[in-house]
């Protein structure tokens, strides 16, 4: 009985280090994702300003532009 014990107890310690090890490869690929997003709200983020840098100077260029014809 005894033997028996030891064995449903073995048992469950492999299912728990098994479930440990599913949670921490469950975590670590959650982590991944989320510095990828991150990276890729930088990329977004970047292009945005950039974009509107380009719309500030064009408009300034188009006002000096239109100050010359005149």
């Amino acid at each position: 009985m005894l033997s028996q014990l030891r064995e449903v107890d073995a048992e469950n310690r492999d299912a728990l280090e098994l479930m440990e090890d599913q949670w921490c490869t469950a975590v670590q690929e959650a982590a991944a994702v989320i510095q990828s997003k991150e990276a890729l709200l930088q990329v977004v983020t970047n292009y945005c300003r950039q974009t509107q840098a380009a719309k500030t100077t064009l408009e300034t260029l188009m006002a000096e532009l239109d100050a010359v014809r005149m």
